[in-house]
């Protein structure tokens, strides 16, 4: 079996996770979903891909990449449903969802469940009607907020959708720690 983890020589992986004070989890369990965790100053210390089998996140790795880690705030995205007549990916999304809740449930980490329309106004300073496109904003809040840092995966000039929702929900949890 091979694991899908396009990040694998991502600058942000490797050797064992060590973080000089608190750090911040986020993660996205979209279908191409990721994990970020940030120190208390907002620095990455590490991103990666949801790994993932058959377009659902594998627990025995999904455990691997997180043992070790002890953050104060892990933050996870609540999902819902998408639109009708899409039971398949709707049923992957719950599996993630499942998946992700029990591996840090098991971690013992404080975990917050947090929909969209709370942490985006609060990260992107987007507005309760805004029209446009989250994945943009996000895309835009974290160049700003980290441009050195490279938003895709090893040898893709696509930007990682999953990549910036899981930095921006690790920032969200910093903030409702530490302030800022």
């Amino acid at each position: 079996m091979t694991f899908k983890t396009p990040n694998a020589e991502h600058p942000t992986h490797g050797a064992a996770l060590v973080a000089a004070g608190p750090c911040f989890v986020g993660i996205d369990p979209g279908q191409i979903g990721a994990i970020a965790v940030l120190d208390a100053a907002g620095d990455v210390l590490r991103v990666w891909s949801l790994p993932s089998l058959a377009g659902e996140t594998e627990p025995v790795a999904f455990a691997s990449l997180l043992r070790g880690i002890a953050p104060a705030l892990c933050v996870v995205e609540h999902v819902g449903t998408i639109a009708k007549g899409a039971k398949r990916t709707n049923f992957s999304l719950g599996q993630s969802f499942g998946t992700i809740r029990g591996v840090t449930g098991c971690l013992g980490w404080a975990t917050q469940l947090v929909r969209p329309s709370t942490w985006q106004p609060k990260v992107l300073n987007r507005k309760p009607r805004d029209k446009a496109d989250t994945k943009d904003q996000a895309f835009a809040f974290c160049r700003r907020r980290w441009p050195s840092l490279a938003l895709s995966p090893a040898r893709s000039r696509v930007y990682h959708d999953g990549w910036g929702d899981a930095l921006c929900l690790a920032e969200y949890a910093r903030r409702q720690t530490v302030g800022g």
